[in-house]
């Protein structure tokens, strides 16, 4: 017999825990009576000093002191501590035998959500290590596999996922298990695939990239259901956490010799791996929402490069009480010290796990309010969570009455935690993707004509501001992160094909994300000054939101601040006011530009430039596109299928059509085939050179009429392509040439044309005297310069003759596939106004006040 087996303890197969109490009992008591017994004889200590006359005797007689003292601590620990665990570990596990014994004595042959249950207590009280005894094993073994089937056909009724490619998947989850690397190797086929590769995959290279994304997004799901320790968790989160790992690709061109490589993110092997499981309807569980977080990482992260390192990303999760995923994504190679150089940290959540996240904060709670907001809108707030503060903060609004408070306290106004923790490894205060989350949530309410909780949404917000002094702004957060939203839906409409049947909804949701982008800037202009700091010095009873007078078919807004100050002062632009009336309204032309004169609020300005510099644009379409589906079909690269289980829909067939869609937009957007496009790379395509936009306003003498489809937002004080009749115009321009602006017959276009290029398409010497003085700003006299003197001075600053002659075609004619300008808005401001003006000059007879 086995010394296992003889302590009453079988642990043969590894996994399994037997006990035999009677054998147990027996071999505790003889090891509590062995031990008493361990007595050492002090009686020769009496004859120390008789004995030790020599240097040595001493040194041996101090020695044995201390083993009498080690032998009477080990009797002790014996005795008392070792007999004690041996007991708490028995009633342990007796008391977890019971417990199964007793839900399977109540379990019907059907009763799914019991067995559950069962399982769920006996992983839950000793870590995912099965503690059962031979009379209920069986019986535990059944459990554990129907509520394995009962998950594995939940996730497969819930996602579009087939037998054939859910069997591979559990192939691949079983060699994993035996250790064979196959998940980690066969991932690591698809790193650095050229567009050719990936619009030319062969049938079994589908199939297998197939089977590795179900197997991502199943690892995630079952991650997520067993998140406390479940069945086969750590088997789940090792899958889930290394495939996190795999989408970098380490860089092998390095010295064999040098300690470390490089490992940055394998955007297209991300972007394609989105796309097919979006394909199989499952854009909304836990690993799409881990890819939609690491779209925008920009870290080249230092990996192990020896052979007997693991030469991948340090990738690992772990799990807060809520069983939320904390991410962790850094080094493996540290250069110095023991901390790594580059880290990802972030949390993140499959849409179903959100849900019933909201659904147990609200357990005993009557007075909640959804905020106008639909429980799936709640749940996608939660997938743009990104660090413990948007937690906090959104955890707190879902919960909160409709006056956003929690048993009288601000959900806004939270503590942060880098306030108090020494762990820097989250971003601080309000994450970019969470602020939008939270500028399109008043936005949406807008949208609906909720004016009660959007009221409510600006008073809860101005209140957590004035309160909040320190080190932390959260209007600024939501202010930008409502232009961030803003200009989201903006993109929206230029990636749209008009005339569709979505129009309307499309105008109205921009107007309203415009109105509260400029209504959350004009009330940081009154509380904060330009250097972002709140000036408000008031101690006050009241503040109330009122009088909100909204237009949704143009996206005017106005609203009254009222306070009832105490003492001090709250608006510090007029200490002696109690009430204020924010506007938000698009200007265009000549109203655009003075009312551009003033010019405030430059650090909000630059928050919301640095989120569009840095905020991937897939990932703005992904979170965004959690609270309005509206905007994610419009601008998703693969639209999700329906989530209804369909036998006949394959797997691998509707990856086939997700991945050619990927191929076909893959250029949209101004992403490219080496990385992530931005908010700002994606809206350069469409607002080109703002800030030389802004910087020309007073200095073009035709800006007012030639550029009027660029507009100022009168709220925020910016400058961009905002309004949709403006983004409508500026589409058909593209499609019809600049009959479309100036109005006229089938042979306007050629007309204007003829007026600036001659017969031989060279532009008119006075027509390019005019482009040329314009575009340097009148700063060199070309009223007698030769076409070719004009020439080498533009190449000087960038333009190539081709270029001029390139960016007039495009202006008359509209979209053009030659040249290094294809639409009106690819076109740098200097230039595109330079060619309109001479455009103007040279034809009178045109009323270019009617200009759109």
């Amino acid at each position: 017999m086995s010394k296992a087996k003889a302590a009453g303890l079988n642990l043969s197969d590894g996994s399994t825990l037997y006990l035999d109490n009677a054998t147990y009992k027996a071999r505790q008591n003889q090891l509590h009576q062995t031990a008493s017994q361990l007595n050492f004889s002090k009686a020769p200590f009496e004859m120390e000093n008789e004995v030790c006359g020599t240097e040595g005797m001493f040194l041996l007689a101090d020695y044995w002191h201390g083993v009498s003292d080690s032998s009477d601590n080990l009797q002790s620990f014996l005795t008392t501590d070792v007999n004690k665990i041996n007991s708490d570990v028995q009633n342990s596990i007796n008391q977890t035998d019971a417990k199964i014994a007793g839900s399977f004595s109540t379990v019907g042959a059907n009763s799914q959500a019991n067995i559950l249950e069962a399982v769920k207590y006996y992983v839950a009280h000793e870590k995912a290590k099965s503690i059962v005894s031979v009379s209920v094993l069986a019986n535990v073994q059944a459990a554990k596999t129907a509520a394995y089937n009962a998950l594995r056909a939940q996730f497969m009724s819930v996602y579009n996922i087939d037998e054939e490619t859910m069997a591979q998947v559990e192939e691949l989850i079983e060699k994993y298990e035996a250790g064979d690397p196959a998940v980690v190797t066969m991932l690591q086929k698809y790193h650095n695939k050229s567009e050719s590769d990936w619009k030319n995959l062969s049938e079994e290279e589908y199939k297998e990239f197939a089977a590795l994304t179900v197997l991502y997004a199943f690892s995630g799901y079952m991650v997520e259901k067993g998140a406390n320790g479940g069945e086969g968790f750590e088997t789940y989160n090792k899958i889930c956490a290394q495939m996190t790992s795999q989408l970098y690709a380490v860089n092998t061109d390095n010295d064999e010799d040098k300690l470390f490589n490089d490992a940055s993110l394998d955007y297209q092997l991300v972007y394609y791996m989105k796309a097919a499981m979006a394909s199989m309807g499952a854009s909304d569980c836990l690993s799409y929402n881990i890819m939609t977080k690491v779209e925008g990482d920009t870290n080249t992260y230092r990996v192990n490069n020896p052979d007997y390192y693991d030469k991948n990303v340090d990738v690992y999760f772990y799990y807060d009480e809520n069983g939320f995923v904390s991410v962790n994504i850094q080094d493996s190679y540290f250069m110095n010290g023991s901390s790594p150089e580059h880290v990802n940290h972030f949390l993140a959540t499959g849409k179903e796990h959100a849900a019933d996240y909201i659904e147990s904060l609200r357990e005993g709670c009557s007075d909640y309010s959804n905020h106008g907001m639909t429980d799936d809108q709640l749940a996608g707030m939660f997938q743009a969570v990104s660090n413990p503060n948007d937690f906090k903060i959104m955890s707190n609004i879902v919960t909160s009455d409709s006056d956003f408070l929690n048993n009288g306290n601000n959900a806004f106004d939270i503590e942060y935690w880098e306030d108090y923790t020494n762990d820097f490894t989250y971003s601080k205060g309000i994450s970019d993707t969470f602020s939008v989350a939270l500028g399109q949530m008043p936005a949406t309410m807008l949208n609906n004509l909720d004016t009660t909780n959007y009221n409510s949404f600006i008073g809860a917000v101005a209140e957590a501001s004035m309160d909040s002094f320190g080190n932390h702004n959260i209007l600024r957060d939501i202010a930008s992160g409502a232009g961030v939203y803003a200009d989201m839906c903006a993109l929206n409409v230029m990636e749209d094909e008009q005339g569709d049947s979505n129009d309307y909804e499309i105008k109205t949701t921009l107007n309203s994300a415009n109105a509260t982008y400029g209504i959350l800037s004009d009330l940081y202009g009154v509380l904060c000054d330009d250097t972002g700091t709140f000036q408000g010095a008031a101690s006050y009873s009241n503040l109330d939101i009122k009088g909100l007078r909204y237009t949704p078919e143009t996206g005017a807004l106005e609203m009254d601040i009222e306070v009832d100050k105490d003492a001090g002062y709250f608006f510090w632009r007029d200490t002696t006011r109690e009430q204020v009336t924010l506007k938000s309204n698009l200007l265009s032309g000549g109203d655009g530009q003075n009312a551009l004169q003033e010019n405030i609020q430059q650090d909000l300005k630059e928050e919301l430039a640095r989120k569009k510099a840095n905020l991937a644009v897939d990932t703005l379409i992904d979170l965004t596109g959690c609270i309005n589906p509206a905007l994610k079909s419009g601008l998703a690269v693969v639209k999700d299928v329906s989530t209804q289980s369909d036998s006949t829909l394959h797997s691998v067939s509707l990856l086939k059509d997700g991945l050619n869609q990927a191929g076909i937009k893959s250029d949209g957007l101004n992403r490219t085939f080496s990385g992530a496009s931005t908010l700002l790379g994606a809206l350069s395509k469409y607002n080109s050179m703002e800030k030389e936009y802004e910087d020309s306003m007073n200095k073009s003498r035709n800006a007012q009429k030639l550029n009027s489809f660029y507009n100022y937002n009168t709220g925020s004080e910016t400058v961009g392509l905002y309004d949709y009749d403006t983004i409508r115009m500026v589409q058909n321009w593209n499609d019809n040439g600049i009959v479309e602006v100036i109005g006229g017959n089938e042979g306007t276009n050629s007309r204007v044309y003829g007026s600036v290029v001659d017969s031989d398409n060279n532009i008119e010497l006075d027509a390019l005297r005019i482009i040329a003085t314009d575009v340097y700003d009148k700063k060199h006299n070309f009223d007698k310069a030769s076409a070719d003197t004009i020439y080498e001075e533009l190449e000087d600053i960038g333009y190539q003759k081709e270029d001029i002659e390139n960016a007039v075609n495009v202006i008359v004619y509209g979209h053009c596939e030659e040249g290094n300008y294809n639409d009106i808005t690819d076109i740098p401001f200097d230039l595109q106004n330079a060619c309109l003006d001479a455009i103007v000059q040279n034809n009178t007879d045109i009323n270019w006040e009617d200009f759109h």
